[in-house]
């Protein structure tokens, strides 16, 4: 449905390059990454309001490079909204529609469906400037999908929608391109709208694509540093791989060595180990009870309670951080500066080669 073929873009202080990215049709596409990545840029190209120094911009197998936005067929959403202030949240809505000619019976039909399935309808009237940022928000997906694409780019959709609105909104959109087989791109942060939404992931930084794939191959297998840190895998470290040990390869980190379950490796090669913070385990020292597998020892120097997990930071031969559910913290109870022991099971490290 989507192709781009090492596009290259060249701005002001920033550059896209070589991107190299296929996007299936009725696929749901996450583009993730820091700030400053490149990412609305990616929109943009797609959409037509950037031209590409180099490369090709393939849309529905044809090839659309030069081709101005109003005649790729294609929706965008920006994070701001872009709503027309002296127009009505129906006015909003309708105003493609009525550049086409659409009658007045089928806007209606059509304005007021939208309005219902985002919880709108008694905004009809509102203009934006008596709108909270997420009715705007949700105004402008309404007005994107009023003239019915088959392609919707959004940058941060849910940026400003408090969170029970946000699922919401989440699980309408889905239903959306479910009925209507709509291609659907989306730029975000939020690896939890990545997990409820996404097909596939893009992960871009630097102006770079690093990784493109299913959330298990992005997420659980990440490519490079770069894209383990976009994805949120808080323990990376550096290590000369050793001999294989039963079944597990030794790893030397520093001064430390850890197990893991990668017979692949070579001798003496240097590679990169990754383990989420979900997978640490935390349990307190006693000369009773042998060290664990893969046991790390480290001071807790941070304790960062959340909604759902307390995060937990030891420092000790490597900086070790653990995500360890509220109930299973308070049990074993955490106490800043008290040591313990950090462990991991060998086939939850992921390595990363070369």
């Amino acid at each position: 449905m989507i192709a781009l073929d090492r596009v290259s873009v060249n701005l002001d202080g920033f550059s896209l390059l070589g991107a190299d990215i296929r996007i299936r049709k009725g696929e749901y596409h996450f583009i993730m990454g820091p700030s400053g990545a490149g990412k609305t840029v990616l929109l943009e190209t797609i959409a037509g309001l950037r031209v590409p120094s180099e490369g090709r911009v393939i849309i529905r197998g044809t090839d659309m490079t030069g081709v101005p936005p109003e005649q790729r067929g294609i929706a965008l959403v920006y994070q701001d909204y872009s709503l027309f202030p002296h127009l009505t949240a129906y006015e909003n809505i309708t105003f493609g529609m009525r550049l086409c000619g659409v009658s007045r019976q089928e806007m209606d039909r059509t304005a007021e469906g939208l309005l219902s399935r985002f919880g709108l309808l008694h905004l009809s009237h509102r203009y934006p400037s008596a709108m909270s940022g997420g009715e705007q928000q949700r105004i402008a997906i309404a007005r994107a999908l009023a003239n019915h694409p088959d392609i919707l780019l959004l940058d941060e959709p849910f940026a400003a929608v408090d969170p029970q609105m946000r699922d919401n909104c989440m699980a309408e959109l889905a239903g959306i391109q479910d009925e209507h087989g709509l291609t659907i791109v989306q730029v975000s942060h939020s690896r939890d709208e990545a997990f409820s939404l996404a097909d596939r992931v893009t992960v871009i930084t630097g102006g770079i694509v690093r990784q493109t794939g299913t959330l298990d191959e992005v997420f659980a297998r990440p490519a490079n540093t770069e894209v383990a840190r976009c994805t949120g895998i808080e323990n990376i470290w550096e290590g000369v791989a050793g001999p294989l040990s039963g079944r597990y390869v030794d790893l030397a980190i520093g001064v430390i060595h850890i197990g893991v379950d990668s017979p692949h490796l070579t001798s003496d090669e240097h590679v990169i180990a990754c383990i989420r913070s979900a997978d640490v385990k935390l349990r307190h020292l006693s000369p009773l009870v042998p060290p664990p597998m893969n046991g790390i020892q480290g001071i807790v120097r941070e304790v960062i309670p959340g909604e759902y997990v307390v995060r937990v930071v030891l420092e000790g031969p490597v900086r070790v951080t653990a995500a360890v559910p509220r109930g299973e913290a308070k049990r074993i109870g955490i106490i800043q500066g008290k040591p313990m022991i950090a462990s991991f099971d060998p086939s939850r490290v992921h390595i990363i080669r070369g």
